[in-house]
Protein backbone atom coordinates (compact mmCIF):
# COMPACT_ATOMS: atom_id res chain seq x y z
CA UNK A 1 0.00 0.00 0.00
CA UNK A 2 3.03 2.56 0.61
CA UNK A 3 4.69 2.10 -2.33
CA UNK A 4 0.87 1.99 -4.30
CA UNK A 5 0.95 5.42 -2.67
CA UNK A 6 4.26 6.43 -3.43
CA UNK A 7 3.82 5.76 -7.07
CA UNK A 8 0.41 7.18 -7.52
CA UNK A 9 0.59 10.64 -5.18
CA UNK A 10 4.19 11.53 -6.10
CA UNK A 11 4.26 15.21 -7.78
CA UNK A 12 0.43 14.27 -8.56
CA UNK A 13 -0.10 18.23 -8.99
CA UNK A 14 1.91 18.64 -12.00
CA UNK A 15 1.71 14.79 -13.18
CA UNK A 16 -1.83 14.36 -13.49
CA UNK A 17 -4.01 14.25 -16.93
CA UNK A 18 -5.74 17.67 -18.08
CA UNK A 19 -7.22 17.49 -21.28
CA UNK A 20 -9.70 18.87 -23.61
CA UNK A 21 -12.11 16.45 -22.52
CA UNK A 22 -10.96 17.37 -18.55
CA UNK A 23 -11.72 21.05 -19.30
CA UNK A 24 -15.09 20.05 -20.81
CA UNK A 25 -16.01 18.05 -17.89
CA UNK A 26 -15.68 20.54 -15.17
CA UNK A 27 -16.94 23.14 -17.53
CA UNK A 28 -20.31 20.88 -17.29
CA UNK A 29 -19.38 20.58 -13.41
CA UNK A 30 -19.72 24.15 -13.20
CA UNK A 31 -23.07 24.17 -13.69
CA UNK A 32 -23.84 22.02 -10.44
CA UNK A 33 -21.12 23.43 -8.44
CA UNK A 34 -21.29 27.53 -8.98
CA UNK A 35 -24.65 27.64 -10.70
CA UNK A 36 -26.70 24.97 -9.32
CA UNK A 37 -27.95 24.13 -12.25
CA UNK A 38 -28.88 19.83 -12.39
CA UNK A 39 -27.93 17.94 -15.29
CA UNK A 40 -29.85 15.33 -17.63
CA UNK A 41 -27.35 13.94 -19.58
CA UNK A 42 -23.64 13.08 -19.59
CA UNK A 43 -21.12 12.65 -22.27
CA UNK A 44 -20.64 11.04 -25.29
CA UNK A 45 -19.38 7.71 -26.13
CA UNK A 46 -18.08 5.96 -29.33
CA UNK A 47 -20.85 5.36 -31.24
CA UNK A 48 -22.83 8.52 -30.29
CA UNK A 49 -24.75 6.73 -27.44
CA UNK A 50 -25.14 9.19 -24.35
CA UNK A 51 -24.66 8.36 -21.17
CA UNK A 52 -26.33 9.43 -17.70
CA UNK A 53 -25.16 12.25 -15.64
CA UNK A 54 -24.09 10.18 -12.93
CA UNK A 55 -19.97 11.21 -13.12
CA UNK A 56 -20.65 15.20 -13.53
CA UNK A 57 -22.72 14.33 -9.78
CA UNK A 58 -19.91 12.55 -8.51
CA UNK A 59 -17.33 15.55 -9.69
CA UNK A 60 -19.67 18.09 -8.21
CA UNK A 61 -19.28 16.33 -4.60
CA UNK A 62 -15.58 16.10 -4.86
CA UNK A 63 -15.37 19.71 -6.87
CA UNK A 64 -17.58 20.70 -3.74
CA UNK A 65 -14.74 19.07 -1.51
CA UNK A 66 -11.75 20.20 -3.10
CA UNK A 67 -13.18 23.62 -3.00
CA UNK A 68 -13.50 24.15 -6.77
CA UNK A 69 -9.95 22.85 -7.17
CA UNK A 70 -9.43 20.36 -10.34
CA UNK A 71 -6.71 18.01 -8.14
CA UNK A 72 -9.45 17.20 -5.77
CA UNK A 73 -10.16 15.06 -9.28
CA UNK A 74 -6.84 13.48 -9.29
CA UNK A 75 -6.65 12.51 -5.82
CA UNK A 76 -9.62 11.02 -6.06
CA UNK A 77 -8.59 8.93 -9.49
CA UNK A 78 -4.95 8.07 -7.74
CA UNK A 79 -6.76 7.45 -4.18
CA UNK A 80 -8.89 4.61 -5.85
CA UNK A 81 -6.45 2.70 -7.61
CA UNK A 82 -4.45 2.60 -4.34
CA UNK A 83 -7.95 0.88 -2.99
CA UNK A 84 -7.58 -1.36 -5.64
CA UNK A 85 -4.44 -2.20 -4.92
CA UNK A 86 -5.70 -3.39 -1.17
CA UNK A 87 -8.55 -4.91 -2.63
CA UNK A 88 -6.80 -6.89 -4.65
CA UNK A 89 -4.17 -8.43 -2.49
CA UNK A 90 -7.44 -9.01 0.14
CA UNK A 91 -9.68 -10.85 -1.97
CA UNK A 92 -7.18 -12.75 -3.89
CA UNK A 93 -6.12 -14.16 -0.53
CA UNK A 94 -9.94 -15.09 0.07
CA UNK A 95 -10.25 -16.84 -3.61
CA UNK A 96 -7.07 -18.15 -3.61
CA UNK A 97 -3.86 -17.54 -1.73
CA UNK A 98 -1.62 -15.53 -0.08
CA UNK A 99 1.22 -16.08 -2.58
CA UNK A 100 -1.00 -15.32 -5.34
CA UNK A 101 -2.86 -12.43 -3.99
CA UNK A 102 0.63 -10.74 -3.06
CA UNK A 103 1.92 -11.28 -6.84
CA UNK A 104 -1.46 -9.89 -8.04
CA UNK A 105 -0.87 -6.43 -5.85
CA UNK A 106 2.08 -6.22 -6.62
CA UNK A 107 1.93 -6.59 -10.70
CA UNK A 108 -0.76 -3.96 -10.06
CA UNK A 109 0.89 -1.78 -8.31
CA UNK A 110 3.86 -1.27 -10.09
CA UNK A 111 2.61 -1.58 -13.66
CA UNK A 112 3.51 1.78 -15.53
CA UNK A 113 0.29 1.72 -17.64
CA UNK A 114 -2.29 1.37 -14.39
CA UNK A 115 -0.25 3.96 -12.50
CA UNK A 116 -0.90 7.05 -15.77
CA UNK A 117 -4.27 5.82 -15.74
CA UNK A 118 -4.68 6.47 -11.93
CA UNK A 119 -3.82 9.67 -12.70
CA UNK A 120 -6.76 10.28 -15.43
CA UNK A 121 -9.64 12.58 -13.65
CA UNK A 122 -12.41 11.26 -16.08
CA UNK A 123 -14.00 7.59 -15.70
CA UNK A 124 -11.08 5.32 -16.98
CA UNK A 125 -9.70 5.29 -14.03
CA UNK A 126 -12.59 3.11 -12.36
CA UNK A 127 -12.31 -0.27 -14.35
CA UNK A 128 -9.83 -2.08 -12.44
CA UNK A 129 -11.70 -1.51 -9.09
CA UNK A 130 -15.28 -1.85 -11.31
CA UNK A 131 -13.90 -5.44 -12.67
CA UNK A 132 -12.79 -6.46 -9.32
CA UNK A 133 -16.16 -5.85 -7.41
CA UNK A 134 -18.33 -7.45 -10.61
CA UNK A 135 -16.11 -10.39 -10.13
CA UNK A 136 -16.09 -10.71 -6.07
CA UNK A 137 -19.65 -9.95 -5.83
CA UNK A 138 -20.31 -12.74 -8.73
CA UNK A 139 -18.51 -15.03 -7.15
CA UNK A 140 -20.38 -14.61 -3.43
CA UNK A 141 -23.61 -14.66 -5.15
CA UNK A 142 -22.68 -18.11 -6.52
CA UNK A 143 -22.99 -19.03 -2.71
CA UNK A 144 -25.18 -16.56 -1.52
CA UNK A 145 -28.06 -14.63 -2.66
CA UNK A 146 -27.48 -11.56 0.08
CA UNK A 147 -28.93 -8.58 -0.73
CA UNK A 148 -25.68 -7.01 -0.71
CA UNK A 149 -24.21 -8.25 -3.27
CA UNK A 150 -26.88 -7.73 -5.73
CA UNK A 151 -26.58 -4.58 -4.53
CA UNK A 152 -23.34 -4.21 -4.87
CA UNK A 153 -23.51 -5.39 -8.11
CA UNK A 154 -26.17 -2.74 -9.24
CA UNK A 155 -24.10 0.12 -8.49
CA UNK A 156 -20.98 -1.74 -10.96
CA UNK A 157 -23.44 -1.31 -13.35
CA UNK A 158 -24.91 2.41 -12.67
CA UNK A 159 -21.13 3.48 -12.90
CA UNK A 160 -20.16 0.73 -15.90
CA UNK A 161 -22.63 2.83 -18.14
CA UNK A 162 -20.03 5.77 -18.27
CA UNK A 163 -17.33 3.54 -20.24
CA UNK A 164 -17.63 1.98 -23.09
CA UNK A 165 -15.18 -0.45 -22.31
CA UNK A 166 -16.74 -1.10 -19.04
CA UNK A 167 -20.66 -2.15 -20.14
CA UNK A 168 -19.39 -5.34 -20.95
CA UNK A 169 -19.50 -5.72 -17.15
CA UNK A 170 -23.00 -5.36 -17.17
CA UNK A 171 -23.62 -8.09 -19.81
CA UNK A 172 -21.38 -10.73 -17.27
CA UNK A 173 -23.56 -9.70 -14.68
CA UNK A 174 -26.84 -10.21 -16.28
CA UNK A 175 -25.62 -13.24 -17.56
CA UNK A 176 -24.88 -14.77 -14.29
CA UNK A 177 -28.13 -13.34 -12.52
CA UNK A 178 -30.05 -14.74 -15.96
CA UNK A 179 -28.20 -18.62 -15.33
CA UNK A 180 -28.37 -18.28 -11.31
CA UNK A 181 -31.98 -16.38 -11.41
CA UNK A 182 -33.61 -20.00 -9.92
CA UNK A 183 -31.15 -19.27 -7.11
CA UNK A 184 -31.70 -15.63 -6.84
CA UNK A 185 -34.80 -13.54 -4.62
CA UNK A 186 -36.84 -12.17 -7.19
CA UNK A 187 -37.55 -9.09 -4.81
CA UNK A 188 -33.76 -9.11 -4.56
CA UNK A 189 -33.39 -8.90 -8.17
CA UNK A 190 -36.15 -6.01 -8.62
CA UNK A 191 -33.89 -4.15 -6.15
CA UNK A 192 -31.00 -4.08 -8.00
CA UNK A 193 -33.60 -3.40 -11.32
CA UNK A 194 -34.79 -0.31 -9.79
CA UNK A 195 -31.19 0.88 -9.02
CA UNK A 196 -29.98 0.35 -12.34
CA UNK A 197 -33.30 2.07 -14.00
CA UNK A 198 -33.45 5.14 -11.32
CA UNK A 199 -30.03 6.63 -12.76
CA UNK A 200 -31.61 6.77 -16.19
CA UNK A 201 -34.42 8.98 -14.97
CA UNK A 202 -32.49 12.05 -15.43
CA UNK A 203 -31.59 10.85 -19.33
CA UNK A 204 -35.23 9.90 -19.81
CA UNK A 205 -36.34 13.27 -18.75
CA UNK A 206 -33.77 14.67 -21.39
CA UNK A 207 -35.39 12.56 -23.87
CA UNK A 208 -38.69 13.42 -23.29
CA UNK A 209 -37.43 17.42 -23.97
CA UNK A 210 -35.32 16.68 -26.56
CA UNK A 211 -37.57 14.63 -28.88
CA UNK A 212 -35.92 11.13 -27.94
CA UNK A 213 -32.37 12.11 -29.00
CA UNK A 214 -30.63 9.47 -27.14
CA UNK A 215 -33.28 6.59 -28.16
CA UNK A 216 -33.03 7.43 -31.18
CA UNK A 217 -28.71 7.17 -31.40
CA UNK A 218 -29.44 3.66 -29.68
CA UNK A 219 -31.55 2.69 -32.91
CA UNK A 220 -28.64 4.85 -35.17
CA UNK A 221 -26.23 2.67 -33.57
CA UNK A 222 -27.89 -0.55 -33.96
CA UNK A 223 -28.56 0.90 -37.76
CA UNK A 224 -26.92 -0.37 -41.23
CA UNK A 225 -27.72 2.68 -42.30
CA UNK A 226 -26.37 5.87 -39.69
CA UNK A 227 -29.18 7.52 -40.52
CA UNK A 228 -28.76 10.01 -37.16
CA UNK A 229 -25.60 11.61 -39.21
CA UNK A 230 -23.74 14.45 -37.75
CA UNK A 231 -26.82 16.88 -37.36
CA UNK A 232 -27.45 15.04 -33.88
CA UNK A 233 -23.90 16.07 -32.77
CA UNK A 234 -24.89 19.90 -33.51
CA UNK A 235 -28.53 18.95 -31.46
CA UNK A 236 -26.77 18.10 -28.42
CA UNK A 237 -24.26 20.36 -28.27
CA UNK A 238 -26.83 23.20 -28.34
CA UNK A 239 -28.96 21.72 -25.76
CA UNK A 240 -26.42 21.68 -23.30
CA UNK A 241 -27.12 25.09 -22.07
CA UNK A 242 -31.24 23.45 -21.73
CA UNK A 243 -30.57 20.09 -20.46
CA UNK A 244 -31.69 21.37 -16.80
Amino acid sequence: AIVSIALRFYNLNNWFFFNVDEDWFLFIVRKLVVLKQPLLVGWEMPGGLLTTPVMYYVGAILLFIGSNNPIILAVNAAAISVVTTVLIYILGKELFSPRIALFASIIFCLSYLVNIYSRVTLSLYLGPLLSLITYYTLYKMKASSRLIWLIMLSFVFVFATQEGSLISLIALGSFFIYLYRKHLNHKYLLVVGTIFVLSFVPLMIFDLRHDFLAFRRVLGFFSVEKTLGNHTNTAIASSLSTNF
